[in-house]
């Protein structure tokens, strides 16, 4: 059966991304056990999601007893909430670990539901090598490893995003092309189709932000180069505990609309420090 259906176009950062159909009538509940995923911080973006929301789904003791699961209705926008059905990530994490979208109940549709399981979520900002292995193992269980072949050189775009912009990002683009790079807007992409990407690459350059939370699908010793404010490392552990190649560029103003340009002899110098380091760039 085809769980997906055409664009979800209500939402801003789900654009062409192929979404899941969801249920029209609310199935017999009665004596079912409901587990919950909605919290009242509305806080699930990408990595909040994976690593606090569906982690506690991953170690809940009782998976097997569960029926049906009460999801998130709205996406979180960096900040900004756009009243849309799931975020395509939400509900293909759960597909992609068997769960059938007709067991998941959008808490906006049907808002007059109550779970009688509530999941036990956590703030993780430093997860360990045992979380991200969990959390990988689940996702990619079910893509075949022979999609993984291609190696690739990408360049992670936020100009969709409303904050965390690079301002002369033309120019960067510009820059790396000419290296071989491919720059991607991760919001054009399934979550499947981000993991293939992500297990596909050599190199990847981004800004500070959820979608860099993607490469703990990369293969071992991938260069990553993350472009932020100096406030927090946890994708420099994501990349510490995957044995990935890490560095990183600061740069000013990242948490504005856009950020202070990015100079491009120091990409191009941070970049020509690894090309000795049997990384092709």
């Amino acid at each position: 059966m085809n769980f997906f259906k055409e664009s979800c176009l209500e939402c801003p950062r789900v654009k062409a991304v192929h979404n899941f159909k969801l249920l029209d009538e609310l199935p017999d509940i009665k004596d079912k056990n409901v587990f919950s995923f909605v919290r009242e911080d509305c806080n699930y973006t990408y990595f909040h999601w994976l690593f606090e929301s569906f982690y506690s789904l991953l170690t809940f003791k009782d998976k097997e007893k569960i029926d049906y699961y009460y999801m998130p209705s709205r996406c979180s926008c960096n900040a900004v909430h756009y009243s849309c059905s799931l975020n395509s990530f939400v509900h293909h994490s759960l597909y992609l670990t068997g769960i059938s979208p007709e067991k998941m109940i959008d808490s906006n549709t049907f808002p007059d539901v109550v779970p009688n399981i509530k999941a036990q979520i956590k703030s993780c900002w430093n997860p360990s090598s045992e979380v991200i292995s969990l959390i990988k193992s689940s996702l990619c269980k079910n893509i075949p490893e022979d999609k993984y072949i291609k190696s690739k050189k990408i360049y992670i775009s936020r100009e969709d995003a409303i904050f965390k912009r690079i301002s002369n990002e033309k120019e960067v683009t510009a820059y790396l092309s000419n290296k071989g790079f491919e720059t991607i807007t991760l919001s054009s992409l399934t979550l499947s189709e981000q993991i293939q990407l992500f297990r596909s690459a050599s190199i990847v350059i981004g800004a500070h932000g959820a979608g860099l939370t993607n490469i703990m699908f990369c293969k071992p010793h991938t260069l990553v180069l993350e472009i932020f404010k100096s406030t927090g490392d946890v994708y420099k552990l994501i990349a510490s505990e995957c044995n990935l190649q890490y560095t990183h560029i600061s740069i000013n103003d990242l948490y504005r609309k856009f950020s202070e340009p990015l100079s491009i002899e120091l990409l191009d110098e941070t970049l020509k420090n690894y090309s000795n380091r049997s990384i092709k760039i």
